[in-house]
């Protein structure tokens, strides 16, 4: 498949180092290493280190070549146009930021959309060991990117908006809520023709999102690094990383889809905050379903379609205004 490279030569938070001293990597089989991730990532209690997702990420991104084993990663875009299409869609895989469910929750998402007659692009995004801002920046720069190329594409430059899932969820909210329009902030970083693209989305969607850390907490040492583990500095860092917690009004719209029976908590609280803040949404509170379902599930997977529709009818309301 072709991919498009979103940034220039110039990478912001690539320095070419080695990740290994960043992580703590065990000598344990790909199953254990799985164990290991779904107890840290699912899991209440905090852990001792990041060792469990570490390992993972290891073993599943970086030892497959999916990821690099420098700080070197080049973040993509893959395209799947729909002919006739003027909205584009840019999809975050999910994967607890240590690796990405790029068939299900990428390819699978893009085809569906490309079958209702919308372009899509599945976001190759950087993860484990990067820290933030890094993730949700590569969101921001794919759609500047996709913004700047939108004649190229067909796509009307008010029509792009962002689907993420799980941890691809929080970039996608993320995105809109922690960066925005504001511009990349590290020194070094040469700006480009895309950096002065407007960077927020035209809609937002989140399926069973991460939206906090206040249960599911070892996740947030992937965003934060090693204060984390500073138990008077992480209730600060949970409210910085709270996309509850930052939301402000918007006008920007939020299709927001979860079960009633996730792993990942929270989107109820978030669901609440959506309507205390009067910012335009659609939320699909799916009773009985859990977490990662996307289109596999055909029990749950109507949601699909009322997405697709919620994304009709908000950029029809553009050409009428």
């Amino acid at each position: 498949m072709e991919t498009l490279k979103i940034w220039g030569e110039n990478i912001p938070y690539n320095t070419g180092k080695p990740k290994a001293p960043d992580m703590v990597i065990r000598k344990i089989p790909r199953w254990l290493a799985m164990m290991g991730w779904v107890k840290d990532v699912f899991g209440t209690r905090v852990a001792r280190d990041t060792g469990g997702m570490d390992t993972y990420t290891y073993l599943d991104e970086i030892k497959t070549g999916k990821a690099s084993a420098s700080y070197d990663d080049v973040p993509t875009l893959t395209p799947f146009l729909s002919t006739g299409s003027d909205t584009a869609v840019i999809i975050a895989p999910g994967g607890g930021f240590c690796n990405q469910s790029r068939e299900l929750e990428g390819y699978n998402i893009a085809a569906f959309l490309n079958r209702k007659g919308i372009s899509a692009f599945v976001l190759d995004y950087r993860l484990n060991p990067y820290r933030a801002p890094v993730c949700y920046l590569d969101m921001q720069r794919a759609i500047r990117y996709v913004r700047y190329h939108a004649e190229e594409y067909g796509i009307a430059t008010d029509k792009i908006g962002t689907l993420g899932f799980s941890a691809g969820g929080y970039l996608s909210g993320a995105s809109l809520i922690l960066l925005g329009d504001k511009a990349v902030e590290i020194s070094g970083y040469v700006p480009d023709a895309i950096d002065a693209q407007y960077g927020t989305a035209d809609f937002v969607g989140m399926v069973y999102p991460v939206v906090d850390f206040d249960r599911n907490q070892n996740m947030l040492a992937l965003l934060a690094g090693k204060d984390f583990y500073d138990p008077e500095k992480r209730p600060h860092l949970q409210n910085r990383y709270s996309l509850t917690a930052q939301l402000q009004h918007s006008t920007v719209p939020q299709f927001l889809c979860y079960g009633s029976k996730d792993m990942i908590k929270g989107q109820d609280a978030y669901a609440q905050r959506l309507e205390e803040l009067h910012i335009p949404h659609k939320t699909l509170r799916i009773e009985g379903a859990g977490h990662g379902f996307a289109l596999e599930n055909k029990k749950y997977a109507f949601w699909a379609d009322e997405f697709v529709q919620w994304v009709r009818d908000v950029t029809a309301e553009k050409q009428t205004q």
